[in-house]
């Protein structure tokens, strides 16, 4: 993955995401903010990593809420590695089934992004694998009057991992989640993904483009009122690529690209490829 600027941005961000284990509440806001079980045995919150490497030696420097007695300590049996986590999560992971309604959003150069805005979560648990449409039923908005509601509750966007989209278990998982505490959500469905068209020659890329998808899809929020235009809060949390998209997108708003059209309060990036 690629950080364009804003290493010390990044590092901090990783730190609050594990320290914090969830998003900050804005002061007088009456939401309750989604909480992530991130703790080590004696209750400290925890970063899950390796301290003795050059990248968490960066990390820690751009930290000093963080010290040696903060890291993580996984179980043995599900926590060895990170492939034994994400095997285990794909097998034994029960996520609530959901329904979206889907916006398809145009971009300056004719590519598509499709904007799917968490609708409904049902108490039946899904099967957790990942397939196409399984857990997830995606309802185009103009068969549904979600148009006509206002939300102003807190906004929460999700982009999911390479390849990934709103129907993947784990996005669902999030999105359920985030829903119960109090966040109105959508996931943003990147080029390609999510079942939605290739309209334009470029893809889904973590290198060069996708925070600018990113940006139209916030501003396409912040003017809706279905969506966050009277939220209190616009914050979006990413998965491996697409954490490195939204890290990317954190930082060139504070630097090459400010702008409150499209302006994102607050972030999460799980999984990220920092390096």
């Amino acid at each position: 993955g690629e950080m364009r600027g804003g290493s010390r941005r990044a590092a901090l961000l990783l730190g609050w995401v594990s320290t914090v284990g969830g998003l900050v509440k804005p002061s007088g806001s009456a939401y309750r903010p989604l909480v992530l079980p991130l703790t080590a045995a004696d209750g400290t919150p925890g970063v899950y990593c390796d301290p003795t490497t050059p990248l968490a030696a960066r990390v820690f420097a751009s930290c000093p809420s963080l010290s040696a007695g903060f890291y993580y300590d996984p179980p043995t049996l599900w926590g060895s590695n990170g492939g034994a986590q994400t095997i285990l999560a794909a097998l034994k992971r029960k996520t609530c089934a959901v329904v979206y309604t889907r916006e398809l959003l145009a971009t300056p150069d004719g590519g598509t992004l499709a904007l799917d805005m968490l609708t409904s979560v049902s108490s039946t648990h899904a099967s957790t694998l990942s397939a196409m449409g399984e857990g997830s039923t995606v309802v185009p908005i103009e068969e549904t009057k979600a148009r006509e509601l206002a939300n102003t509750r807190p906004f929460l966007l999700l982009t999911s991992g390479l390849g990934g989209g709103s129907q993947d278990s784990y996005v669902r998982s999030m999105a359920a989640a985030a829903s119960t505490a109090g966040w109105h959500v959508a996931v943003l469905n990147m080029r390609g993904c999510g079942g939605s068209q290739i309209t334009s020659p470029r893809f889904f890329s973590a290198h060069r483009g996708s925070t600018d998808d990113v940006r139209v899809a916030v501003a396409h929020c912040r003017v809706s009122a279905h969506l966050a235009r009277d939220a209190p809060c616009v914050a979006a949390v990413g998965w491996s690529n697409g954490a490195t998209i939204i890290n990317n997108a954190l930082a060139e708003q504070s630097t090459t690209h400010p702008g409150s059209t499209h302006w994102l309060d607050a972030g999460g990036t799980l999984a990220c490829p920092l390096n």
